[in-house]
Formats: C-alpha cells, sequence, structure tokens
C-alpha cells in the first residue's frame, strides 16, 4: 500500500476519492428527474413537521384503527388515550423506572416489549369495549384533517389502565 501512495500523484488520488461523488450528485440528480411533483405548500410544509414531530414522539398519532375506516358521517365512534399514563400503569415499565435500567440494555428492551404487548392488548381490550372505530392520541383529533374540528371523542385512558 504504501508503494501505491509513493507512485500516484496527489492529483490521481484526488480523482479517485472525487469519481465516487460525482456519481452520488449524478444519481440525485437523475432521481429529482423524476420527480415532477410541485414544490411543496406552506401547508404541506406544515404537515411535513408535524410528521417529523410524531416521529420523534414514537410515530402516528393514530393508536388503533385507520382513518380510511373512520367516517364522521357514519357517526363512527372516537376514542383518545393518554399512553403515558397507561404505560406508567404497566407494571414492566414501572420495573423499568424502580429499578432505573438503563435505555438500550438487553433487559430494558426485553422489559419494554413485554410494556408494549401489554399496552396493545390493554388497548385492544379497551376499544373493543367502548366500541370505537378509531383510537388516537390524547389532544391529537386536531391534527387529522380526516376528524372534523369539535368532534366528541371519549377518554379510553381510565378504561386501559382497568383493564391492566
Amino acid at each position: 500500500m504504501l508503494g501505491f501512495n509513493r507512485t500516484v500523484s496527489t492529483g490521481t488520488r484526488m480523482r479517485l476519492a472525487i469519481v465516487p461523488f460525482a456519481a452520488l450528485c449524478a444519481a440525485a440528480f437523475w432521481l429529482r428527474q423524476g420527480d415532477s411533483r410541485p414544490a411543496p405548500t406552506a401547508k404541506e410544509k406544515n404537515a411535513a413537521t408535524l410528521i417529523l414531530e410524531e416521529n420523534e414522539r414514537g410515530g402516528s398519532p393514530i393508536l388503533r384503527g385507520s382513518v380510511s375506516g373512520f367516517s364522521a358521517e357514519r357517526g363512527d365512534s372516537l376514542a383518545e388515550v393518554d399512553s403515558k399514563k397507561v404505560y406508567l400503569a404497566i407494571p414492566a415499565y414501572q420495573t423499568i423506572n424502580q429499578e432505573k435500567i438503563r435505555r438500550g440494555s438487553a433487559r430494558w428492551a426485553q422489559l419494554m416489549r413485554e410494556a408494549t404487548s401489554t399496552y396493545k392488548k390493554v388497548l385492544e381490550q379497551a376499544s373493543r369495549n367502548t366500541n370505537c372505530v378509531l383510537v388516537v392520541e390524547k389532544g391529537s383529533t386536531n391534527r387529522i384533517p380526516e376528524i372534523p374540528a369539535g368532534y366528541p371523542a371519549q377518554d379510553i385512558t381510565q378504561a386501559c389502565i382497568a383493564a391492566l
């Protein structure tokens, strides 16, 4: 390898480094050429920001059901749940907090898997008992355009905690 570096001039080494970069730029340009969408509007940019915020928080505000299966005209039932309160009541999650288990450790992953599984079962049970078509995170109904403003939503947080 030392012999290669001595025999090859600096200019040649520079060209070898530029080739992958140029290929990357060309690929990005080529991919953009096939994209005929107009530039996003301010509303779309706000929606993109919202999606980024939701991903930072853990994903979509929809916890059970789908927006496509929900119809306000039909009078479908909508429920809200405060996930944080439910998680704080789950024994596996309480163990993580009490023992101050380090995030990312094997024990943490095992307990979080158990807590998440419990959360999903409890949420499913509570939503079925209340006949809710769509369950969303508490306070996020105004962020979902398919749900009309002021649409009644029942809070099933206590039902979830009681199902534990």
